[in-house]
């Protein structure tokens, strides 16, 4: 690139000759950290909420073991008392969620 510019115009100088992408990669460095380190964190939260609702639902459960039991010695099938307990795990999973949202709204 140097000779060419110094063939057809001596006396222009040319002192710092990048590629477009080289310049585009670098102006947008900063923006790629941000994110990055965003979806890090956002995975982070995820983990520690999953083993939060999972240490939840497994201390609910310890809880009614009894209760459990009792309902499948009177015949009750293994996929109602699953569906118990998910649906127990959705209730507060939903109920956390919607005071995330309304505690992040403010």
């Amino acid at each position: 690139m140097r000779a060419l510019v110094q063939q057809i115009d001596p006396r222009v100088g040319l002192s710092d000759v990048q590629l477009m992408s080289a310049v585009v990669d670098e102006t947008l460095m900063r923006e790629r950290v941000v994110a990055q380190l965003g979806g890090f964190f956002g995975m982070f939260a995820l983990t520690l909420a999953s083993l939060g609702l999972y240490g939840v639902l497994s201390y609910g459960v310890t809880q009614r073991t009894r209760e459990i039991g009792v309902r499948m010695a009177l015949g009750a099938r293994a996929a109602d008392v699953v569906g118990l307990v998910v649906g127990q795990g959705m209730k507060l999973a939903l109920l956390g969620t919607a005071l995330g949202v309304a505690a992040g709204s403010r």
